[in-house]
């Protein structure tokens, strides 16, 4: 795959059940008899307006989970947060990353 800039099977698949705008303009054209299926203009464009990676969310909150980051720990302090009331709603933008997440303000990338 590295040297045909091929794009793994099964992270195709996952990238087409996403339905992800950013996910599929990473996608390659289709070919169909022998005719290029162009991507659509206006996936191109949120390409190319999207400089920072990852997904743009609603940042509603901050509460300490604990050091183990139990998914019961996780979920409890997502619903504590929820029913709190106090939810601040600021654009941000979210991404996984191999040893945690990043959250950076959307307007600004602090």
């Amino acid at each position: 795959y590295r040297t045909s800039d091929d794009l793994y099977g099964p992270i195709v698949n996952l990238f087409c059940l996403s339905e992800i705008p950013r996910l599929m303009s990473l996608m390659p054209e289709k070919r169909t008899e022998n005719k290029i299926v162009k991507k659509l203009p206006e996936l191109e464009r949120q390409r190319d307006n999207t400089i920072n990676p990852g997904y743009k969310v609603l940042y509603c909150g901050c509460i300490t989970t604990g050091t183990e980051g139990d998914v019961k720990q996780i979920e409890q302090a997502i619903w504590r947060i929820l029913r709190s009331g106090n939810l601040q709603n600021i654009p941000v933008r979210f991404e996984c990353l191999e040893l945690g997440i990043k959250v950076t303000h959307d307007i600004d990338n602090a």
